[in-house]
């Protein structure tokens, strides 16, 4: 999380960067949070891949927050073993699928 928080700054700022990889990286449900903070309204990034980050329902809102006001192309939530863990967030998520005009490539093994 200290990493998301150190970066933060030019992620709010940098439209030119199209992919963001964080595999392991610890995030949990705050850094996915401080991700979300960062990445809203940012029309550049295409991809992002936050597989095996212990992400839960909590961080499955901010992905949806994500989701809601990006135009991402390539989401990878792989291992994330417990994101799918209430009903009720997994429903928003299908809806904000629905409706997403710009994915092209959803990854989810192992969740």
């Amino acid at each position: 999380m200290e990493g998301v928080r150190a970066f933060q700054p030019a992620l709010q700022t940098n439209r030119t960067l199209r992919e963001l990889r964080l595999y392991k990286c610890e995030l949990g449900d705050d850094g996915v949070r401080l991700l979300a903070d960062s990445l809203v309204g940012n029309t550049a990034m295409g991809d992002l891949y936050i597989g095996y980050n212990q992400i839960t329902p909590i961080g499955l809102d901010d992905i949806i927050r994500i989701l809601e006001s990006t135009r991402l192309k390539k989401v990878d939530l792989s291992f994330n073993h417990r994101v799918f863990g209430i009903e009720a967030s997994t429903r928003r998520f299908v809806r904000v699928l629905s409706r997403h005009e710009f994915l092209k490539e959803l990854c989810l093994s192992g969740c």
